[in-house]
């Protein structure tokens, strides 16, 4: 099993991600709330 998670996943490194909620779509003010902390989360720490 684990040999075709690995043979069908790779690690996407996004440095810079940005959260847009989907057009149409509302967001809750909890989630934009943990957007917020969020923000620059993955430039303080590297998961390799």
């Amino acid at each position: 099993m684990t040999d075709i998670l690995q043979n069908h996943y790779s690690q996407v490194k996004n440095p810079n991600p940005v959260f847009t909620p989907r057009e149409g779509k509302k967001t809750l003010p909890f989630c934009r709330k943990l957007m917020a902390k969020a923000e620059g989360f993955t430039s303080r720490f590297d998961f390799s």
